[in-house]
């Protein structure tokens, strides 16, 4: 049986062991959108910097998931330390209200169950429209009666479609947790702090000192466990070690239904064209004009290029005159059912124009882009694919100017983690030994799953008229870049780009 899709992501930091000050921004965005402000700023960096070190290859990750870890790190940052970690996550002045603002994306998308009443109702509908299906499938005799059964019927099914509708729309997991050794001393206004907008549950207490492997699979289990299985092993073995302090993890995980789902009948094997103009067999999914989509193509600067509303029928629907030149591209947005997230899909006109987008991808111009979205019919070609990344992202964010909070405090100009524990001797204080991400995501035509996992380490027939509507052809059968979004803020919950379908 198909499934939907799923995405899931995780992020780790460990710190080992041997409140902000200035920072990048003031906080004058509405509350419900300073999340989405720092978090789509450090996508689009950390996607340039992930997608220099690794070449042409598929790309994954949540930087919902690396923010949230990152941030409540740096709740217990101070110094130059903060000022680092804030400027590269392009935090607020205010890091409470990234705190605030995080939390409030986070309520608002997990699942809330739907009132006993509703489900009720539900039941009850279903049971009734049963009874008149059953009725008409007997009724022979055509008269007044069956008119009214059928009208019934067809408002009953009105109602029901309405009210399901509103419930399980989707799934959508955050957890995050605090793991630290259970003989070290941590500030308590930092755990009240994480406690109160993480929802953390305080602070889990393992032997990390006696029994770093037993304390390492208990982390490991609680991703599992978090992202239904589908992050196994985020901490590698040895990567737990007796001068492990303190470990914070944020797991994110979502499943939702596209609201206009693909035909399984119409999925077919194409060529995918690959960067280095090479092909390779990709099952091509396609939907003529799913509800809900919204279309947009752009010329190689990034401005808006005018799709005709019409065209002749006398020439070709795909007339490259329709279209941007070789080196623009097009965008399409898919929303899943509900409407409160979509994907974005930013396609190249052709593989070799993948950088020059990348060149141009920043938060103000994604906001510009996605600003020019209309909904209309559009001709979707998207390839069925599933993607798993693990990455080691210190150096990453190291080179985005986050470089004090991995220095060990031992060193002068070492990590100024005082918020979580103040000690004054240099062997007992904190700093980042590693920052681990694994993410997976399975788009299908049902919809999409996705997880993500960020553990920060710290140790230590008739005649044609002669005008017809144009509809767009979208044919992701070649690199393109893709974007999970929360769409009332326009957060960017997981970013990637594929060059070979999988």
């Amino acid at each position: 049986m198909l499934h939907t899709g799923f995405v899931v992501a995780v992020l780790l930091i460990v710190l080992f062991g041997l409140s902000p000050s200035a920072v990048a921004k003031t906080a004058s965005a509405p509350a419900d959108h300073v999340a989405a402000d720092s978090v789509n700023a450090f996508a689009c960096d950390l996607y340039n910097r992930i997608a220099g070190d690794h070449a042409d290859d598929n790309l994954f990750f949540s930087p919902f998931s690396m923010t949230s870890a990152l941030a409540m790190t740096a709740e217990g940052a101070r110094g130059q330390t903060a000022d680092e970690m804030v400027r590269v996550l392009h935090a607020p002045n205010d890091l409470s209200a990234l705190h605030k603002s995080l939390g409030l994306l986070s309520d608002r998308l997990s699942e809330k169950p739907a009132p006993p009443e509703l489900r009720d109702r539900i039941a009850n509908l279903r049971k009734e429209l049963d009874a008149d299906n059953e009725k008409l499938k007997n009724d022979h005799s055509y008269d007044d009666s069956t008119t009214k059964l059928q009208r019934k019927a067809q408002k009953t099914a009105a109602e029901l479609n309405d009210l399901q509708s509103k419930v399980d729309q989707y799934e959508f997991r955050d957890a995050n947790a605090l793991w630290g050794e259970k003989t070290f001393e941590f500030q308590k206004a930092f755990l009240d702090t994480i406690s109160k907008y993480y929802k953390s549950g305080g602070l889990f207490p393992v032997d990390f000192v006696n029994d770093p492997e037993g304390s390492r699979k208990k982390i490991n289990d609680w991703v599992s466990e978090q992202t239904h299985d589908r992050i196994k092993d985020l901490i590698a073995p040895k990567q737990i070690t007796p001068d492990t302090r303190l470990v914070l993890t944020n797991a994110v995980y979502f499943k939702g239904e596209w609201a206009d789902p693909f035909k399984e009948d119409e999925t077919t094997d194409q060529d995918f064209t690959m960067l280095d103009g090479k092909k390779t067999r990709a099952k091509l999914m396609h939907h003529m004009n799913p509800k809900g989509a919204k279309y947009a193509a752009f010329n190689a600067d990034g401005s808006i290029f005018a799709t005709p509303e019409m065209t002749s029928t006398r020439g070709h629907a795909e007339d490259a005159s329709n279209y941007p030149g070789n080196d623009g591209f097009l965008m399409a947005e898919l929303p899943y059912k509900g409407g409160d997230l979509s994907m974005i899909v930013l396609l190249p006109q052709t593989p070799a124009g993948l950088k020059n987008l990348e060149s141009n991808l920043s938060a103000e111009n994604l906001s510009k882009w996605t600003g020019r979205l209309k909904a209309r019919k559009v001709d979707v070609y998207l390839p069925k694919f599933k993607l798993e990344t693990g990455y080691e992202m210190s150096k990453s964010l190291e080179a985005l100017g986050m470089k004090r909070a991995f220095v060990n405090p031992i060193d002068a100009n070492g990590a100024q983690f005082d918020g979580i524990s103040p000690s004054s001797d240099p062997r007992k204080r904190l700093f980042i030994s590693a920052v681990i991400h694994k993410a997976f995501v399975d788009v299908n035509e049902k919809g999409t799953e996705a997880a993500a996992a960020t553990a920060v380490l710290m140790a230590r027939g008739l005649a044609m008229p002669e005008k017809v509507p144009f509809v767009p052809t979208f044919r992701a059968d070649k690199p393109f870049v893709f974007i999970i979004r929360e769409n009332a803020t326009g957060t960017v919950l997981f970013m990637g780009r594929v060059t070979k379908p999988s």
